[in-house]
């Protein structure tokens, strides 16, 4: 058995990735993800072991995952996302803390200064830095744009390649080729698009904990060209944006990033084709990257129109489907399942508006967070004048299901202890 495939199997490993697994999984969109989160943590330790000793026995099989398509704008365009079971999540997860941590090829790559997503310990922020200090520098035009269906695209012979290049245990190599591959369990239900998703030989799983890693290792000879002769470019996965003192040198730097993806069998928006997956033009003027609009040559920072947007839809969403649960509850019949309520409404908004703004905290505009309050002060407004209409109309356990506190009444008695209350009885 080969020592990073040790390392792998070791139980403090698996324990480490299973917690950050976790901790992403319970806030997934996906209901089946919570739920098997849930599942899993109720005997943490029993499954962590029951892992480990399939690894050991070198049995451990990939589950099949499920894709789901999710629209991503008001035009329709959809994102493939894959769910995969918690186990392969957490094998992912630990393959990818022991390359991080033992394999100095890896080292390398995640140590590109101008490389910012999936790096431990950089953000928006850090891009952002960059962004301003290369204006700071004399860097007087720009060039953003996005790599095209970037996951999808990533060349999985070049990641592997390299890994093993500088990996000689097979145990292990075997492991990570096999976690980088997508089976999907419902390829007839996506029918039409089913073509968004990497089953094919090209390709990785979006949500997968290795796609960012495979994407900072395709890209590294990326990232280390267009850091030169004046020009710079910072990365955060398939957003980038190149730098320079002239609108010749950049966009001639663009030309050449084209080569270099469709090297790759990638390619990117071109701000002359989609003006909002690409732009261009002089630092003076407002441009965005990473969600934030940036003004005054880099001395300006506020979140884009359209973040500030997707916060208010959440925020209505959230006040919409908390004054539907309230709604139902007081109309419900003898034992309503308790969902989104009063309490449960409110602490969804905390969560909301809570990382939203650790998200864009970094920002210097504070009038327009407080406009952003006021608009949802108003929604919590209109929330609370529902809830009191509701709270005034009714009985008091009504008052307990809309307020979402749960009544002990409302649980239902488990049917594996009438067996045994029975036994007492007969016994008496």
């Amino acid at each position: 058995m080969g020592s990073l495939y040790k390392f792998v199997k070791r139980l403090d490993v698996l324990h480490r990735a299973w917690r950050k697994v976790a901790s992403n999984g319970r806030s997934s969109i996906s209901t089946d993800t919570r739920n098997e989160i849930a599942k899993f943590t109720g005997d943490e330790f029993a499954n962590l072991r029951h892992i480990q000793r399939l690894l050991g026995k070198g049995i451990f099989e990939f589950e099949k995952q499920r894709g789901i398509a999710i629209e991503t704008t008001s035009k329709g365009k959809l994102r493939p996302l894959v769910i995969a079971p918690v186990a392969n999540r957490i094998i992912q997860r630990a393959l990818l803390d022991v390359l991080v941590s033992k394999v100095r090829a890896v080292k390398q790559v995640m140590s590109t200064p101008t490389s910012i997503g999936g790096i431990p310990k950089r953000g928006t922020r850090h891009a952002l830095a960059l962004v301003c200090s290369a204006i700071d520098r004399d860097a007087r035009y720009f060039l953003r744009s996005d790599i095209r269906g970037f996951f999808t695209k990533i060349p999985r012979a070049n990641v592997q390649y390299f890994i093993a290049g500088s990996v000689s245990d097979t145990q292990f190599l075997t492991l990570f080729e096999n976690a980088l591959k997508t089976e999907l369990i419902n390829l007839d239900q996506l029918a039409e698009h089913r073509s968004l998703f990497p089953i094919g030989d090209d390709g990785v799983a979006q949500g997968s904990a290795l796609s960012t890693l495979a994407g900072n290792i395709v890209l590294q000879d990326f990232d280390r060209q267009f850091n030169d002769r004046g020009i710079v470019c910072v990365r955060y996965v398939d957003d980038f944006i190149l730098l320079g003192p002239s609108e010749p040198k950049v966009k001639a730097a663009f030309e050449s990033a084209l080569k270099l993806l469709g090297s790759l069998g990638m390619s990117a928006y071109s701000p002359w084709d989609d003006v909002r997956k690409a732009e261009c033009g002089h630092v003076s003027q407002r441009f965005t990257f990473l969600g934030c609009d940036i003004f005054a040559n880099g001395r300006l920072i506020q979140p884009s129109r359209r973040a500030r947007q997707h916060l208010l839809s959440l925020v209505t969403e959230a006040v919409n489907k908390g004054i539907a649960g309230m709604s139902a509850a007081a109309a419900g019949g003898e034992r309503p399942k308790v969902q989104q309520c009063y309490a449960q409404t409110l602490n969804r908004l905390n969560g909301i508006i809570l990382g939203w703004g650790h998200a864009f905290r970094f920002c210097n505009a504070p009038q327009v967070m407080a406009s952003l309050d006021a608009s949802v002060d108003i929604e919590m407004r209109r929330f609370l004048q529902e809830a009191k209409a509701l709270l005034s109309s009714t009985n008091a356990q009504q008052r307990r299901r809309i307020l979402g506190v749960q009544l002990l009444a409302d649980l239902p008695v488990s049917r594996d202890v009438i067996p045994w209350i029975h036994g007492i009885s007969n016994a008496n």
